[in-house]
């Protein structure tokens, strides 16, 4: 008779699953993070990027990046919950961390505390990208939307 092991342990992607960039009207919102990657951008530029999903009637599932400039990704390449070198305190996501635990955080170099923010509702406020980053207009059909602020945790 053979024995059949099974599992419980699921293996991960190394990459989160891509979403289109959506659009959404420039507002406070209710939000869960989903969770976060580092990103090489144009070959150089060291990025996290954190991803939102609204939990607001009529917006409910949709995906918002926000996108925080790092020093340098300190893994071999980027990656789902990235290490990337500390941040200054008066960063963007520093500033955004602190509104998501209640306190300046202790710890500002990488992996993102996913541990500290996953099972919460936060306010946030988007804003739509109108400019590439060359400041050249986008097309009507190209703008997307960004998480600007974390306001504070809801619940």
């Amino acid at each position: 008779m053979s024995s059949l092991r099974t599992s419980n342990v699921v293996s991960l992607p190394k990459r989160l699953p891509t979403w289109d960039y959506a659009l959404v009207p420039d507002s406070r919102y209710e939000a869960r993070v989903l969770g976060n990657e580092t990103r090489l951008m144009f070959r150089h530029a060291p990025k996290l990027v954190v991803w939102w999903s609204l939990v607001e009637m009529g917006h409910v599932g949709t995906v918002i990046p926000a996108w925080y400039s790092v020093p340098k990704v300190t893994s071999s390449r980027p990656r789902r919950n990235g290490y990337y070198n500390a941040v200054k305190k008066s960063s963007k996501l520093a500033r955004h961390i602190a509104a998501m635990i209640g306190n300046w955080p202790t710890v500002l170099h990488g992996p993102f505390p996913m541990d500290l923010v996953q099972n919460h509702i936060y306010e946030i406020e988007t804003r739509t990208v109108t400019q590439d980053r060359d400041q050249v207009e986008l097309h009507e059909a190209t703008q997307y939307s960004c998480v600007d602020r974390v306001l504070r945790r809801v619940q």
